[in-house]
């Protein structure tokens, strides 16, 4: 028996809601108020503007007891209806005091409000495929936003959409990615909350064109080198050197050209461009102008060192194992060095004895070269003449 007559008593005290006037209160923001903390359905101008969403309990909308469904009727004694969304944002951030005039909340306000929020799920379910979650960034990374009168971003990528790892290979001086923190060598993740692993060329090239303000997310190049190879053979940091117009050599010996995972760098000389930017030898090189050296052609590295300029490094420092490798490597050169330089004057000795005896008795030529065939054996034995 309790069951209906509870719900015969909802409905009644519903119909009476309906048919009793709603309460109208008028509230003032103060000037020490920043934000009023709520948040309106949907901006003017309409005809009541309905609450959606009420901050913490420290927040004014809190405090002056104004809950969700209630209705934003009059601003500054101005009918929302008459007022524009630009406006509204205007009064609600600088002006104060500011007088504002709510209807409490109806049944059908509080109905409406929920149905909005299921709405909203709805629809960021629908969509939660097509933006980029954390996991698909990453850590590190940074949001840039191209402003509209900005005509171009000014950086290139190294490749079009759709490919996994799209770089940014070259930077413009003075441009509005430079200004950014853009750096050659970071990574574009997405645009305009796409990935770029998802997008089509042209749909690519339209965006980066045509459409402003253009959200960018890049990650920072030291940082996504780092994910592959900073705990790769306890190597150091990884850092970044730039060769300007002023480098005319670089300075470096490589291990090894292009392509190969790393190029170890065997020696730098002293006081080149390399030394004096803090390359060492034992250190590894990555990456030159975002292109990783294992899909860099010999070809295109030695175009890149000797003409290309700014021209950008991506260097790792060399662990404790590749320092003493290469000073290994630094004795073994030396000692196959001074062998070399042995032999060349052993010879030369050898070509000056022939000449010296060159039509002379054929057993003094005979022993003149047994001779030198016996100093190279470090054996040195006189054959006395018959």
């Amino acid at each position: 028996l309790a069951s209906p007559w509870i719900a015969c008593r909802k409905s009644r005290c519903r119909d009476i809601s309906r048919i009793m006037p709603t309460r109208v209160f008028e509230l003032t923001v103060g000037r020490d108020v920043p934000d009023p903390g709520f948040r309106l359905e949907a901006l003017p101008p309409l005809p009541k503007c309905i609450v959606q969403k009420i901050g913490d309990k420290n927040s004014w909308a809190r405090k002056n007891d104004i809950g969700i469904g209630d209705s934003l009727l009059e601003m500054q004694g101005k009918p929302v209806a008459e007022i524009t969304a630009k406006e509204y944002r205007r009064l609600i951030e600088k002006t104060r005091p500011l007088k504002l005039k709510f209807s409490e909340s109806q049944d059908e306000d509080r109905e409406q409000v929920a149905a909005t929020k299921l709405q909203s799920i709805w629809k960021g379910k629908q969509v939660r495929d097509s933006v980029p979650t954390p996991n698909d960034l990453g850590q590190g990374n940074f949001t840039c936003v191209l402003p509209e009168g900005v005509k171009h971003p000014g950086f290139r990528p190294s490749a079009l959409p759709p490919k996994p790892t799209l770089r940014v290979s070259q930077v413009e001086p003075d441009g509005w990615a430079e200004d950014n923190g853009v750096k050659v060598g970071d990574k574009l993740l997405s645009v305009g909350r796409q990935l770029v692993s998802k997008m089509k060329p042209q749909e690519f090239k339209d965006m980066i064109k045509k459409v402003r303000p253009l959200e960018l997310v890049f990650a920072n190049v030291q940082l996504t080198f780092k994910k592959d190879f900073g705990k790769k053979e306890g190597r150091g940091k990884i850092y970044c050197v730039v060769a300007g117009e002023d480098a005319q050599k670089i300075g470096i010996r490589p291990d090894r050209e292009p392509p190969a995972p790393t190029v170890q760098v065997l020696t730098a000389k002293h006081r080149g461009w390399a030394r004096t930017h803090g390359i060492e030898a034992g250190d590894h090189l990555l990456a030159i102008n975002a292109i990783r050296t294992t899909v860099l052609t010999k070809k295109e590295y030695r175009r890149l060192v000797g003409t290309v300029r700014p021209l950008h490094f991506t260097m790792q420092v060399g662990s404790s194992h590749d320092k003493r490798e290469i000073a290994t490597r630094k004795i073994q050169a030396m000692w196959r060095a001074r062998q070399a330089r042995k032999r060349v004057k052993e010879l030369k000795e050898l070509r000056d004895i022939k000449e010296q005896v060159r039509g002379a008795d054929p057993d003094e030529v005979k022993r003149k070269s047994q001779q030198s065939e016996d100093k190279r054996g470090d054996v040195f034995t006189v054959i006395k003449p018959k």
